[in-house]
């Protein structure tokens, strides 16, 4: 009997020391968790806060590029000139265009309001259909040869030399050609015409 009875207040005094050491551990945990909410940052709480700024400030740098990207702008000039003065026929900023710096347009943005721009009543924000100078990026030539021609590189004016004249391609019907969407004719270096030119 006195077995029995000890055997019983062993397992009262167990069940109660269970009890409080579950509330401490309990508690324990609570405090704890508090502690990481309100205490310093742990490592990882350090890596989580780092990407989380470089998450903000990628979002940020895109909307920066996406608000100041510009277009490098293009013209051709209103103004006209023989072979030898296309070289200084361009505004300040800009230069006279090697075909290949404004065959895609869609890279450029057309500079309508520039003073020296010329302008059609349908060309709207895009180039008009309009002959001028253009740099072949060869040699110099005065072959009477469309995207050979070049005034021997814009030095000469005089009649018997040729220069490459190019303008959007107004034939949107006809066949293509190696330079499509743009048409090309040469032109008397004697000549006067406008000049294609790209900004520097």
């Amino acid at each position: 009997m006195k077995r029995e009875r000890e055997l019983v207040l062993n397992l009262s005094v167990d069940w109660r020391v269970l009890l409080v050491l579950a509330v401490l551990v309990g508690l324990a945990a609570l405090l704890t968790s508090g502690a990481r909410a309100q205490g310093p940052p742990t490592p990882n709480d350090g890596v989580e806060a780092a990407e989380s700024e470089v998450r903000a400030m990628a979002v940020e740098s895109s909307a920066t590029t996406a608000q100041f990207v510009t277009l490098r702008s293009y013209y051709v000039t209103n103004a006209n000139f023989t072979g030898d003065e296309v070289l200084a026929a361009c505004a300040a900023g800009y230069h006279a265009a090697s075909l290949w710096e404004i065959y895609d347009t869609t890279d450029l943005a057309y500079a309508y309001s520039h003073p020296d721009a010329q302008t059609l009543a349908d060309s709207a924000w895009g180039p008009p259909i309009w002959w001028g100078w253009v740099r072949t990026g060869g040699d110099p030539s005065a072959a009477n040869t469309a995207g050979q021609a070049n005034c021997n590189a814009w030095t000469t004016g005089q009649s018997g030399t040729y220069g490459t004249l190019v303008r959007p391609n107004s034939a949107w019907t006809g066949a293509s050609t190696t330079i499509s969407p743009w048409q090309t004719q040469t032109w008397s270096c004697a000549g006067i015409a406008p000049v294609w030119c790209v900004q520097d």
